[in-house]
Order: C-alpha cells, then structure tokens, then sequence
C-alpha cells in the first residue's frame, strides 16, 4: 500500500494457498486457490473530482483421485476491471459514475454412475455503466441512479433504474430504503 499526501492510495495485494486430503490410499482430494489485484483511488488537488479503479484477478481449483476411477474437477477463474468516477457538486450533491467489465470461466469435469464423462466449460463476460445523483440535505438523502448492464452470454442488455432514500431521524437511528430493477448472472454445475 501506498498513500500521497494529497489523499491519493495504490494498493496491490496477492495470495495462493493450496492443500490436500490422502484417505488412505483410497482417494486424494487437492484445492487451490489464488488471486491478486491492484486498486487506486486518485484525489488531484484542487478539484472536484475522486477517480477510483480496481483490477482483480481469481482461480479456485479442486480435483478428486480415487483408487479405481477417473478424475474429476472443477475450476472457476475470474476477473474484472473497474473505474469509478466522483464530482462533487457546489450545491450538497453528488455525481457518481463509473464502467466496469467482468468474467468468469468454469471448467468442469467429472464421470457418471456408469463411467461416462460429464464435461462442462463455460465463460461468462459482462459490461456495466452507472450515473447516481446524491442529494444531501441535513437530515435526508436521495440517490436516483441509472445502470446499464450488459450479459453477453445472453446477448442481453438492461436498463435498470434504482432509487435509494436515508432518512437520519435521530443520532442512532436511520431510515433506509431502496427500489429499482437488479439482476445477477449466474453459471451453475451440478
């Protein structure tokens, strides 16, 4: 990690593990993991404006040996890759904007009851953009946002409107409420 004086961060962090399981000699059981990314948040002086951006990368990874049989296993790496905008507003608002652009690609491998190979490889990949009005006055706050999302596994793109309200009707008590449209991607094996 590193941090300017003027506010503006860099961080860049990694891991991997990895671990097994023998079962007297009649199974071994492997799984690893590891990631990395970096993420920076940039303050220029003198402006109203933050720039955040993240870039993240992923592999899980586990396999079964048993005595008498095929392998099997199963894979998952993923990625993204964001950028985050805010300008700050003169009149207690805010506008945050930002893209981002995601995926993640399964590898699946294994053998039925009767010895036959059961496969599956997948890669999913999608796109986002946002804008979000925050609208700050003393005890309350008003967030309208708009989202643009986009899933090219389903060759679909979403418009999805969202609205967020805080109301802070005492020193520890809030009021919170959300309503919009929202949708994940999933990629399932089973």
């Amino acid at each position: 990690s590193f941090s300017g004086a003027s506010g503006n961060k860099f961080n860049v962090f990694g891991f991997h593990n990895r671990d097994q399981v023998n079962y007297s000699a009649l199974s071994e059981y492997k799984w690893q993991q590891s990631g990395g990314g970096l993420n920076f948040l940039l303050a220029p002086t003198n402006s109203p404006i933050y720039i955040k951006g993240n870039l993240n990368v992923s592999n899980y990874a586990i396999g079964l040996e048993e005595e008498g049989l095929a392998g099997r296993s199963s894979e998952i790496t993923g990625f993204d890759l964001g950028f985050d905008f805010s300008y700050f507003l003169k009149n207690d608002g805010e506008i945050d904007y930002g893209i981002e652009i995601s995926g993640f690609s399964t590898d699946f491998s294994t053998f039925n009851s009767v010895g036959r190979k059961v496969e599956q490889v997948n890669f999913s990949f999608q796109a986002g953009a946002y804008v979000l009005y925050r609208w700050v006055k003393k005890f309350f706050v008003l967030e309208p946002s708009v989202r643009f999302q986009y899933y090219a596994a389903l060759s679909a793109p979403r418009l999805e409107p969202r609205l967020r309200f805080k109301i802070n009707a005492a020193k520890r008590f809030r009021i919170k409420g959300a309503v919009g449209m929202y949708s994940q991607n999933f990629t399932a094996a089973t």
